[in-house]
């Protein structure tokens, strides 16, 4: 859910001795009642800055420039569509595509994905790969016993996951890797 509501005025390029991060204050989650929403993390520590790598602020403005390359060459096709198809309100729809906030949008859209997209796209993956039970919640596991086997104190793996008390962190995401 957090993924999903990331949205680019949260990314927060390094600037000189500032570092870069990643703001993380919402969530997009689903329920049949509500249908797609969007809201505020569970906890206050759910409300947090991560820090950014040299080489993920790289990749996320390749990734914005190909997003706004990818809408441009759509907006183009739709009215160039209207021309040849004389479609009236086609015209009218291609100068309402817009540059999306959100990083990870439904496709042809500005949207955000919905939350279980990426666990459908993690299941596919994972049995074209022979990976079992490959889900997006496993890389938070990952990534906690990892910062674990490093030594990085439990508070700030704590931080880092948004929670509120720190023996989540071993009774639900850390684990001994081989």
């Amino acid at each position: 859910g957090e993924i999903c509501a990331l949205t680019w005025d949260k990314i927060i390029y390094s600037e000189g001795d500032n570092k870069g991060y990643i703001i993380v204050n919402r969530n997009i989650g689903y329920t049949p009642e509500k249908g797609v929403y969007e809201a505020n993390p569970k906890t206050k520590s759910g409300k947090r800055n991560i820090p950014m790598t040299k080489e993920l602020e790289s990749i996320l403005k390749e990734y914005r420039a190909e997003q706004i390359a990818a809408v441009e060459k759509r907006k183009k096709r739709l009215q160039s569509e209207q021309k040849v198809l004389s479609f009236d309100n086609l015209g009218e729809y291609a100068k309402k595509v817009e540059i999306p906030d959100y990083l990870f949008t439904i496709k042809g859209t500005s949207d955000p994905i919905f939350p279980d997209s990426v666990n459908r796209f993690l299941q596919k993956f994972s049995k074209e790969y022979g990976i079992n039970d490959c889900h997006a919640h496993k890389f938070r596991h990952t990534f906690a016993s990892i910062l674990e086997e490093q030594g990085i104190p439990a508070a700030t793996i704590q931080y880092l996951l948004g929670h509120a008390d720190v023996s989540t962190i071993y009774r639900v995401y850390v684990h001994p890797s081989k």
